[in-house]
């Protein structure tokens, strides 16, 4: 009986058995699918993190010429220094010779050695002589990448416009900065290999991809006007004693900038031994009150507007004028001056009057025209849009004080700019 029972359910267990491992193995198949196929690239991301590495390797930034090709910035090639460590035996007495050819401490270096990592920097951007040294001692697992190194032939010349680019080869300040996306180019890699352990795998060739240079860039700027202009500048501020000057030259009839020069300045190859008030560019960064080079737009309104002309006289008050309860003052006392005398000798008084007829509305519309409460729109960051308030909140007085510059602010660049339109 027991037998008859057996016999009648092995092929129910056979089957179970079959089902069981049928299921099993379509369970191992799907898997297989679902790792090859529908996460390969996922996984391939994954391994690569594991075991490649990365090694990046900076473009050379596009050269920057004035307006007759002449170089302003370029990129020169200089050795970086690498080590494999798992590739060097004698780590401390490397260490010991290459400490005072790099003028780096022996611990750091010993430090960077013992690395676990498969690939180190000992040193970037070293001298010739340096790399010289070095390649003459011939040692395993030290070798040398090819960079490229930012570098201001003519030193202090055009600093401001220029700026600078720091060590990583991102644009910081000026043109460098502005024009960044441009300059910088595209980096390439070196890919190194490890293990399962995490251990270097060492093969004849590394894989390297080359970095793309950046694009070129011309300027308005002439190199000879702008020696002379900064020559000049020089010896404006030191005679007047200033803490600061400002020098632009402009093409009147097309904008373009000739020269741009700053007082005090820095050489952007060493730029980390200046501070950053002396990076700054104030002939866009900063604002100041115009004084009477405003009243030439003030003239200008009026006879645009068509309410004066050259020849009509204003009576000038020897030299006080009661505005509200306000006097303003010449330097020194006129009765009758035309229009074109009140330019000549920058009567205040006369200023005020010619505001007065123009009237708080106009007179802010032909200010707006000039350019004055907005940016220019030059290619250098950080430019200002100056301090000018709305017609609506000026006084009498306030009317009176702008048409001879002062109450409101401006930078030195839209002066320049309003003066060329």
């Amino acid at each position: 009986m027991k037998r008859h029972f057996s016999k009648r359910w092995l092929p129910l267990r056979i089957m179970m058995i079959f089902c069981f491992f049928t299921f099993l193995f379509s369970i191992i198949i799907l898997r297989a699918f679902q790792l090859q196929i529908i996460e390969r690239d996922k996984l391939t991301q994954l391994i690569e993190k594991q075991y490649l590495k990365y090694v990046k390797l900076p473009p050379k930034r596009g050269t920057i010429y004035d307006r007759k090709k002449r170089e302003l910035a370029v990129s020169i090639e200089v050795d970086s220094l690498y080590a494999r460590p798992g590739k060097i035996k004698n780590k401390k007495e490397i260490a010991k010779k290459l400490s005072p050819i790099l003028k780096v401490s022996y611990r750091s270096l010993k430090r960077k050695l013992e690395s676990d990592r498969p690939f180190v920097w000992l040193k970037r951007r070293i001298s010739p002589s340096q790399s010289t040294k070095i390649k003459n001692l011939n040692f395993e697992g030290i070798g040398f990448i090819e960079e490229s190194k930012r570098f201001y032939p003519n030193r202090e010349l055009v600093s401001h416009c220029l700026g600078f680019a720091g060590l990583d080869h991102k644009g910081l300040e000026g043109i460098e900065l502005e024009y960044d996306s441009y300059l910088k180019g595209k980096p390439g890699y070196l890919l190194v290999e490890r293990d399962a352990l995490g251990r270097n795998i060492y093969t004849q060739n590394i894989k390297q991809v080359n970095a793309t240079k950046g694009y070129n860039l011309q300027l308005t700027i002439d190199k000879n006007i702008q020696y002379l202009i900064e020559k000049a500048l020089e010896e404006g501020v030191k005679k007047s004693e200033a803490k600061a000057g400002i020098a632009i030259a402009m093409v009147p009839q097309t904008g373009e900038i000739l020269a741009l020069a700053v007082r005090p300045t820095f050489n952007p190859n060493n730029f980390c031994n200046y501070s950053p008030s002396q990076w700054r560019n104030r002939a866009v960064t900063d604002v100041f009150e115009p004084g009477s080079t405003f009243k030439i737009f003030l003239i200008s309104s009026a006879l645009e507007e068509g309410i004066f002309q050259p020849q009509d006289i204003f009576y000038c008050e020897n030299g006080s004028y009661f505005l509200e309860d306000k006097v303003i003052h010449d330097v020194h006392k006129y009765g009758w001056l035309t229009l074109s005398k009140i330019i000549k000798y920058s009567s205040n008084i006369g200023a005020c009057k010619i505001a007065e007829n123009l009237g708080k509305k106009r007179f802010y519309r032909y200010i707006r025209k000039f350019g004055f409460g907005s940016k220019t729109g030059i290619d250098l960051p950080g430019e200002t849009n100056g301090l000018l308030t709305l017609p609506y909140k000026w006084s009498r007085i306030h009317l009176g004080t702008i048409s001879f510059g002062q109450g409101i602010s401006i930078s030195p660049i839209q002066l320049i700019t309003a003066f060329s339109a």
